[in-house]
C-alpha cells in the first residue's frame, strides 16, 4: 500500500496537467441583447423648478446580463424626493424594455435603440407610495444620457 502511495504521488503531476491540458475550449455564446451598456451609465434630466432653480434627476443603469440591468433612480418632483434601485428584467427576450416590481409598483425602463436614452413609465402609478415623498413621482421621466 505504502508503495503504491508513492507512485500516486509522483504521478499525480503528470495526471493533474493531463486532466488540464486536454480539456476542450468552452466558447460563450453571444450576447443576443443589442443593448451596448457602458458599466455602469449614467443618465439625467433637467427641469427648472417654481424657484427657478434647476433640478437635476437621476438614473445610473449597468447591465449585468443580456436580460437584467441593475439601476438606481432619484427623482425630485414639486421638491418631493423618490429614492428607487434594484435590479430590472427584460420583459421579453431581446427586448429594450426592462421592468423592476415591488409589491403593486411596476417600473419599467425602456431604452432607446442608441442607448442615448431612457424612458421611465409607473403602471398604475403605484411605484411612489414605496419610494417616494408625499406626491413624490417617478415615471414620465426622459433621461438622456450624461456626455
Amino acid at each position: 500500500m505504502i508503495v503504491h502511495r508513492q507512485y500516486l504521488l509522483k504521478a499525480s503531476p503528470f495526471i493533474i496537467f493531463s486532466m488540464v491540458a486536454f480539456v476542450p475550449k468552452i466558447t460563450l455564446a453571444e450576447d443576443p441583447n443589442p443593448i451596448k451598456l457602458e458599466n455602469p451609465t449614467k443618465y439625467s434630466y433637467e427641469y427648472v423648478n417654481k424657484y427657478k432653480e434647476v433640478v437635476k434627476n437621476t438614473l445610473e443603469v449597468e447591465k449585468i446580463c443580456s436580460n437584467k440591468i441593475k439601476f438606481v433612480m432619484e427623482t425630485i418632483f414639486r421638491d418631493h424626493v423618490c429614492d428607487v434601485s434594484g435590479e430590472a428584467h427584460s420583459t421579453s427576450e431581446n427586448s429594450q424594455d426592462y421592468e423592476f416590481v415591488y409589491r403593486d409598483c411596476h417600473l419599467h425602463l425602456k431604452v432607446s435603440d442608441d442607448n442615448e436614452s431612457i424612458t421611465s413609465s409607473d403602471t398604475g402609478d403605484m411605484c411612489p407610495q414605496y419610494f417616494c415623498g408625499f406626491q413624490g413621482h417617478i415615471g414620465g421621466y426622459v433621461f438622456k444620457k450624461d456626455k
